[in-house]
């Protein structure tokens, strides 16, 4: 969900550049374009990277998240060291670039077992 705010600012505001603006649609436009692109490869549920349906996918015994388990994923995995914090997001809530219903419904639909198994939050 994120994915798709961070690369939509990519492109609408490149370098916070204007002349070298890549899209000039909305950002519902933008989600809704990629969303129902069945070419597009970036933006996949995240689940179809861990479940095993092809030799291209990778085991995962267990899930970390990084915010707030980055030390016990340290200790899970044996190798202890600091991670910087760079790049940081300074956008709003990603709650506020989900106006519409139609947005929220096909993003649901579309990531419907990540909401489920990555146990995300649905309210968007």
């Amino acid at each position: 969900l994120i994915l798709y705010i961070l690369a939509y600012n990519y492109l609408k505001y490149k370098l916070n550049n204007p002349e070298r603006q890549i899209i000039s649609y909305s950002f519902e436009e933008f989600v809704i374009d990629h969303l129902l692109s069945s070419q597009d490869h970036v933006f996949v549920p995240q689940v179809s990277w861990l479940t095993p349906r092809s030799k291209d996918r990778i085991a995962v015994k267990k899930l970390f998240k990084l915010e707030t388990e980055l030390d016990k994923l340290q200790e899970y995995i044996g190798f202890y060291s600091p991670i910087p914090t760079v790049n940081v997001s300074t956008n709003e809530s990603y709650k506020k670039f989900y106006k519409s219903k139609e947005v929220k419904d096909i993003v649901k639909e579309k990531y419907s077992m990540d909401f489920k198994l990555l146990n995300y939050d649905t309210d968007l």
